[in-house]
């Protein structure tokens, strides 16, 4: 069995208001780096065998602890990225709300394109390849961490369980959560979704599923 761990990236100061995006130089903020702190204590003991991200500096910021702590490279994976919101990155919520197009996704459509920057289904497609190729990477039996974004992880849940993009904000990722996907074989199953870590917390997310595949 193939497991990744798909975690999103920490707070910082964008997310209550602002759109970021692919925004360059969007860093942690003090409780971010304090997330990802947690996040490489809880999961240092998990078996993690190679750690990916996303190219944003967030992504990245949230991975360095654990990969440091685990001696491992941070493989940046540009399937990873988040969606690019074109012209819509960087403006406040409070402007891009009322737009017709950001309706239109929030409604559930699925042929929304963003102007300068990409359509919900080209990031679908680029999301689900770059998920079978880290799976492919892992290899059987192997557990991959891949720091990414809120939408790479609600894309990567609708396509494991069969639905359809309409279904994106049916679903809410918080920051620095873990979510985790197995695959055996060719099967891929959902083993729980948007896991956060708190202090004192010290139970193996991965041990009851690694039991029961063992019998």
């Amino acid at each position: 069995m193939t497991i990744l761990l798909l975690i999103r990236h920490g707070e910082n100061d964008y997310m209550a208001d602002a759109l970021a995006g692919r925004l360059p130089d969007v860093h942690l903020n003090q409780n971010g780096q304090q997330q990802a702190d947690l996040i490489k204590e809880h999961l240092l003991g998990e078996g993690i065998g190679s750690i990916f991200s996303s190219p944003l500096e967030r992504a990245i910021e949230t991975a360095k602890p654990l990969a440091s702590a685990l001696g491992l490279k941070i493989q940046i994976h540009p399937g990873l990225n988040e969606i690019d919101y074109g012209e819509l990155q960087g403006r406040k919520f409070t402007e891009i709300r009322d737009l017709p197009i950001w309706k239109s996704m929030l409604g559930g459509k699925a042929n929304v394109s963003f102007p300068g920057g990409e359509s919900l289904a080209t990031g679908w497609d680029r999301i689900v390849a770059a998920m079978h190729e880290i799976r492919e990477s892992a290899g059987r039996d192997g557990i991959a961490a891949c720091f990414t974004h809120g939408d790479v992880v609600r894309m990567t849940v609708m396509h494991i369980l069969g639905l359809p993009l309409a279904s994106l904000r049916q679903f809410h990722v918080q920051p620095a959560s873990v979510t985790a996907l197995a695959w055996g074989g060719q099967s891929a199953s959902l083993l729980f979704m948007n896991h956060i870590f708190s202090e004192g917390f010290s139970r193996s997310l991965l041990d009851p599923f690694v039991k029961q595949k063992g019998g």
